[in-house]
């Protein structure tokens, strides 16, 4: 039987072509399945912060797959002057 979601954790924030503006976050469950939760209705990630270190999570998972597709091209965030 599939464990059920229960509790999740805020693990990195998307940001679009703008890297002043979050567009959303992946999310890491109890059930260890990454999923996001957007803000906006851009979808398309350029930049991601913190990088993810793709080991530390199980990368079998639909979700999960899913996940690392979407943000296999993303940078990490660059550090901007305010």
């Amino acid at each position: 039987m599939k464990p059920e979601r229960t509790e999740a954790a805020a693990i990195a924030r998307l940001y679009g072509q703008d890297p002043h503006k979050v567009i959303g976050w992946i999310y890491h469950w109890n059930t260890g399945e990454l999923t996001f939760l957007w803000n906006t209705g851009e979808r398309e990630v350029h930049f991601i912060e913190p990088n993810i270190d793709r080991g530390r999570f199980c990368q079998s998972t639909p979700s999960n797959i899913k996940a690392f597709a979407k943000i296999e091209a993303a940078k990490e965030r660059p550090i901007l002057k305010l």
